[in-house]
């Protein structure tokens, strides 16, 4: 996987959270563009998790990504 790619997500106009999946199985989710870093080098990025701990990420080791669906409103109209 391609850090443009993550990047894409992480700037996109309406962020949605997206989950990281890794060649090892592991998945790491992205809830909010706050818990995201990147390296200056593209090289690596830093995804923080609510209780605190972090997960240092190579984006050449994502296999994977799922983003998740627009909400919508009840009258099926995104919000």
């Amino acid at each position: 996987m391609t850090i443009e790619k993550i990047r894409g997500l992480y700037h996109a106009e309406t962020f949605r959270p997206f989950v990281l999946h890794l060649r090892d199985g592991r998945e790491v989710t992205v809830k909010h563009p706050d818990f995201v870093a990147f390296f200056p080098t593209g090289r690596l990025l830093i995804v923080a998790h609510e209780e605190e701990s972090e997960s240092l990420i190579d984006p050449m080791l994502v296999s994977d990504i799922r983003v998740a669906r627009a909400r919508t409103r009840c009258n099926g109209k995104p919000r």
